[in-house]
């Protein structure tokens, strides 16, 4: 998903909640093993799960890279999802 770019305009970013705030689900050190995630970022995250797990999930997939690649800015830019705000 991080590398297929032509992807990114088709998709919306949103939360499996509450799947982000069960801690067996998302395991980050098996996220920096994979190369996906940076190590300085395990920490911090941790602590953004433990107070705000939908946060934590929107940190997590704008820091997630792989060889390079990561979430385009329109995955998060939804407004173009909904049409015009209304008159």
């Amino acid at each position: 998903m991080l590398r297929r770019q032509d992807w990114h305009d088709r998709l919306l970013h949103g939360s499996d909640y509450p799947l982000p705030g069960v801690l067996p689900l998302v395991r980050l050190p098996q996220l920096v093993r994979a190369g996906v995630l940076d190590e300085s970022h395990v920490a911090p995250l941790g602590a953004l799960r433990d107070h705000h797990p939908l946060m934590f999930d929107l940190a997590l997939k704008r820091l997630a890279r792989w060889q390079g690649q990561a979430l385009g800015a329109s995955v998060y830019g939804t407004a173009r999802h909904f049409g015009p705000a209304p008159a």
